[in-house]
């Protein structure tokens, strides 16, 4: 007999377990079956003397060359056991602001914004990926408002030194009628940080200053007039940083 053919139980149809044509040196073959159906997600494995059993795909049923299979690595095409690697979000700050701020400011002198900054502890390598955005208000007339980013005391992301008379800003805007007492402007950045300095226990500072050429008053989430009408509004600013893995 080559075959054992076993009829379904219901339904019609048949199953067949079939030899092969021949064994390896014509040796009689005997497979012993486990003792119950196994579990979820298990396969029939033999023990190279016949004898199987249910078992769990583990690194060396799956052929890997290198690498521990553990919760924390995942399988690669090369068939290897890899950990993720660099660009993974570690941690998320962040700082919003729904008040409104008015300052008067000496020309081309720069002021911290009140309420905008964050602080994260970054471990050692990796970097800090910054956004912000701030709604910003000027007196009627011409004039504008001039913004920079700062890590701790230094700036950064400004723009390169020309002249002798230029502010290196991240943000500017102007307003360019006699009117925009009446407005308010969006200005945003995101920057990649690529050298916080973070060492894992040690919190690092980012805010924002701004400025303006003329020593006016500038305003934050709302504009210049501030009367309780249906045609002014209120406004929301935020600083947000996010912990990016080496």
């Amino acid at each position: 007999m080559s075959q054992v053919k076993v009829t379904a139980d219901s339904g019609g149809g048949t199953v067949s377990l079939k030899a092969p044509a021949s064994t390896t040196s014509n040796a009689a073959v005997v497979l012993t079956l486990p003792v119950d159906d196994g579990a979820a997600n298990t396969f029939l494995k033999s023990n190279g003397s016949g004898v199987t059993s249910w078992a769990a795909p583990t690194a060396t049923e799956i052929g890997t060359t290198s690498g521990t299979a553990s919760a924390s690595t995942y399988l690669c095409g090369n068939n290897t056991w890899g950990t993720p690697g660099g660009g993974k979000m570690l941690q998320v700050v962040q700082t919003v602001k729904t008040d409104a701020v008015s300052e008067s400011v000496s020309a081309n002198t720069w002021e911290d914004i009140a309420g905008m900054s964050a602080s994260i502890t970054p471990a050692t390598g990796s970097k800090v990926l910054v956004n912000f955005n701030v709604q910003t208000g000027l007196d009627g007339g011409i004039y504008n408002c001039k913004t920079q980013l700062l890590r701790g005391s230094t700036a950064i992301c400004i723009g390169d030194a020309r002249g002798s008379n230029r502010h290196r800003v991240t943000t500017q805007i102007w307003s360019t009628y006699t009117h925009g007492g009446y407005n308010w402007w969006n200005q945003s950045m995101t920057f990649l940080d690529t050298s916080p300095g973070g060492n894992g226990s040690t919190a690092i500072t980012y805010k924002l200053q701004w400025a303006d050429s003329y020593s006016r008053t500038l305003y934050l989430n709302r504009s210049m007039s501030e009367s309780d009408e249906h045609y002014y509004s209120t406004g929301v600013s935020q600083i947000t940083l996010t912990e990016v893995g080496a």
